[in-house]
């Protein structure tokens, strides 16, 4: 199966990010929020049955409109689209709604609503040309779900009167985000229901920016609970995070993928037995030799590339010929004897090596699921073609913040503040992209109440999917409200 995320924009941003921006040396003011928003008059509903959890419930389908307004000119901006669906029996009631969203900075929502959250999904992620299936584990079972398409993706465009650079940032994509969320609940009579978040990739950065501005909002909404896909907090604004901690923080993923396909001993010990190894050996002897660069001596050299091939999957040659403890290129290396390369998303799939995916047909089939499925399935018309990833904001993007001087210091602040706000990170085991060792790193130096702050692993990669295991975690966090 071939993977449509390789990178949803995220591999080349991941990469500007290690190497690029220098860190700020003090935090900047926090910048005033200057949008409001208003319903527009584009909305489109059908109504649905179906099973979840074992129980029926009919829910009502929906695409609306919203319209982003620059608060000193009160010109509409932008023209912005959610996906909801909504059990017939939670109007004015306090059932939760979940805000889910994906990254990019580029992506639509499709991938997560399509991929393991809405009633609908696809049968298989690599090929949505097969069509959509039952979803019967949706949270759908104990919240209502709306998919948030940021600018310039899904139906949402910025409008003649907007311009690019107030979207294409950090704290301009969450204060238009944050009004959807604000307009949506305002017209559903909503106000007072819980409200949780799902950021997948650099959705998640999205997600403790919009917890931020949501509460400072007018009106203001408390955020119930946050749910981190695929962490990306700390990438793009830790300038100051030396890259040893990265090449150190990967050992626990290439351990996860080389234990699935059996380069490492996976008979013997389990999955988490063999993680756990990497991850003892990565924080002692592996970051004493990284923190020693050139200067390490030779023997030490040697006791640590004698220790990686059974921990890791990797020869030890691929270490020797290079004089080196950092593999040169993990997912190009492990399977290389197969003529295979791992996938740049997901751990278990592996492709012809040298192959190069057609990421742009892949999109463009998600782009027709989608589209076919809002007209025939909602009704919707007259909206234009669906754009499931769009890179045009991505070069100019401005990934700092003001306030605090990272995202991982404002979800610490957030959760000083509200003593009732619970974070859960969500991890693919298989994860080649934001790895479990670079995630739960991220979230070990925030400093977060660690009695509201939990983990959900799941078997896959950088994508959520439709996996019972991360479902009913899922399903578990809403229900603790």
């Amino acid at each position: 199966m071939k993977c449509f995320v390789r990178s949803l924009l995220t591999t080349a941003a991941l990469a500007t990010a290690v190497t690029g921006a220098a860190a700020q040396i003090a935090p900047q003011p926090l910048v005033p929020l200057t949008m409001t928003s208003q319903p527009g008059p584009r909305i489109f509903r059908t109504s649905h049955v179906g099973i979840f959890s074992g129980k029926k419930l009919s829910y009502t389908a929906e695409v609306s409109e919203t319209i982003i307004k620059d608060i000193a000119t009160g010109k509409p901006t932008a023209s912005l689209f959610a996906t909801s669906y909504v059990v017939s029996s939670a109007v004015g009631k306090l059932r939760p709604v979940i805000f889910a969203f994906n990254g990019g900075p580029g992506a639509s929502a499709v991938f997560l609503q399509f991929g393991a959250l809405g009633p609908k999904i696809v049968s298989d992620m690599g090929r949505p040309d097969r069509g959509l299936v039952d979803n019967p584990r949706s949270p759908l079972a104990v919240a209502d779900l709306v998919f948030l398409d940021m600018p310039e993706t899904g139906y949402s465009h910025i409008l003649p009167d907007g311009q690019k650079r107030a979207f294409a940032s950090v704290d301009g994509d969450s204060a238009a985000m944050s009004r959807m969320v604000v307009t949506w609940l305002q017209s559903h009579g909503r106000l007072n229901a819980p409200v949780y978040i799902y950021g997948e990739s650099y959705g998640t950065m999205r997600a403790v920016a919009m917890a931020r501005d949501l509460a400072r909002g007018e009106p203001a909404i408390k955020v119930d609970g946050l749910m981190l896909g695929g962490n990306s907090l700390g990438y793009f604004q830790k300038g100051q995070m030396p890259d040893i901690l990265y090449a150190a923080n990967a050992l626990p993923m290439m351990a996860s993928v080389a234990w699935y396909h059996g380069r490492i001993d996976n008979k013997g010990q389990t999955w988490k037995q063999a993680v756990d190894k990497a991850r003892l050996f990565a924080r002692t002897d592996y970051i004493a030799a990284l923190m020693q660069g050139y200067e390490l001596t030779q023997a030490e050299r040697d006791r640590v590339i004698a220790r990686l091939p059974a921990l890791i999957g990797l020869p030890a040659e691929n270490f020797i010929r290079r004089n080196s403890i950092v593999p040169a290129d993990f997912n190009a290396e492990l399977l290389a004897d197969r003529h295979l390369a791992v996938d740049g998303d997901d751990g278990r799939i592996t492709h012809p090596a040298g192959e190069q995916e057609s990421l742009r047909q892949m999109l463009a089939l998600y782009d027709k699921l989608m589209g076919d499925y809002a007209a025939t399935q909602i009704g919707v018309a007259g909206l234009g073609a669906y754009h499931a990833l769009n890179p045009v904001l991505n070069p100019e993007w401005n990934y700092y913040t003001s306030g605090a001087m990272a995202l991982d210091v404002t979800l610490a602040e957030e959760m000083k503040a509200d003593p009732a706000l619970r974070v859960m990170l969500v991890q693919g085991r298989f994860d080649t992209l934001t790895t479990i060792g670079n995630s739960e790193y991220i979230m070990r130096q925030a400093k977060l109440d660690r009695s509201r702050y939990s983990i959900a692993y799941y078997d896959g990669g950088h994508q959520l999917i439709a996996q019972p295991e991360i479902l009913d975690a899922i399903c578990a966090f809403v229900t603790q409200h």
